[in-house]
């Protein structure tokens, strides 16, 4: 949202703030008030669910929309695993909710974020577009029912974004991550290293590995903003076709790895824990960007390993509790 207002554009943002907060939005509005910029736009904050189809009708109705980008997601794999339910209706139901009223109120552009879990366990890597779905766990199972969904809809130019592992923060330093409900590798290591919990759990070091641990692919958070702005772009074309692309560092670390990693760049030691696997894990997962390359004009900036724990780590001291809100 940010870099949309940099970039001139109004935004609106609609979210129930169930895993959000206010507090960075207020922080994005102290700073552009601080050096209005007549190139900047401007952005409102609408609290709402996506299951409420009659208030999103009203905003979309009610406003003049160019275009939608759905980030809005449940995305614990372990959770998923114990609350499906919850996850078709928060991923599925709730998006084709979304993607109904953007219809109908004659929306032609929309973006759509989804997993580089869809893929489960890879049978090659890097993962290109072309490979196989297979997901093995109810939270990419509804993303990629909703991305059906969408591939099936008429009225409507999409590019659907199959996120890798993200990680960092605003290099700028302005705005970060919350933390409250956050459970991924890399917030779990800065809980350590900040002594708010005893030892990371490393879940198995039996996979078919160099190391025994998982491998995954990281991206920063700045490189999909980077990406989206150019999907926009990407969307006014008079040529366009409705695409899909991966989007990663395109170098796998394992868990182990990346715990080395982070030691090196926060300082400290990292206790850790061998647990068994969870269900619905894969054993290695990075990706090929190459097509985000080609047709996008895409490229990473900041999604080498050191720059994602910095950037976090960065934020993290400076707000050790995260947001307040």
């Amino acid at each position: 949202m940010k870099s949309l207002v940099k970039e001139g554009c109004d935004v609106i943002v609609y979210d129930n703030l169930s895993a959000g907060f206010e507090e960075p939005l207020e922080k994005i509005r102290q700073s552009f008030n601080s050096q209005v910029d007549p190139k900047y736009g401007d952005f409102l904050f609408i609290k709402g669910d996506l299951a409420d189809k009659e208030k999103l009708t009203s905003i979309v109705t009610g406003y003049q929309i160019d275009a939608v980008v759905h980030l809005a997601a449940r995305l614990d794999v372990a959770e998923s695993m114990e609350k499906p339910d919850l996850y078709y209706k928060e991923n599925y139901l709730n998006s084709v909710n979304l993607l109904d009223v953007v219809v109908q109120a004659g929306i032609k552009k929309f973006i759509l974020a989804s997993t580089c879990a869809v893929y489960g366990n890879p049978t090659y890597t890097p993962i290109d577009e072309k490979h196989p779905v297979n997901p093995v766990s109810p939270y990419p199972e509804t993303k990629w029912e909703f991305e059906k969904y969408l591939k099936l809809t008429k009225g409507v130019k999409y590019v659907v974004f199959r996120f890798f592992n993200v990680g960092g923060c605003d290099p700028d330093g302005l705005i970060g991550k919350g933390y409250a409900q956050r459970q991924d590798l890399l917030e779990n290591i800065y809980r350590v290293a900040l002594g708010q919990k005893n030892n990371l759990e490393i879940y198995g070091e039996d996979y078919d590995t160099p190391d025994g641990s998982a491998i995954r692919d990281f991206i920063h958070v700045q490189d999909i903003v980077k990406a989206n702005l150019l999907a926009l772009k990407y969307l006014d074309r008079s040529d366009v076709v409705n695409e899909l692309f991966n989007l990663g560092s395109e170098k796998g670390f394992s868990v182990k790895e990346t715990i080395k990693e982070a030691q090196e760049v926060i300082g400290k030691e990292i206790e850790t824990k061998i647990c068994p696997r969870r269900a619905g894990d894969a054993s290695i997962s990075f990706a090929s960007s190459k097509k985000a390359r080609e047709v996008l004009g895409w490229n990473q900036d900041y999604s080498d390993l050191e720059t994602i724990i910095n950037t976090d780590w960065k934020w993290r001291t400076k707000n050790p509790q995260g947001y307040h809100n």
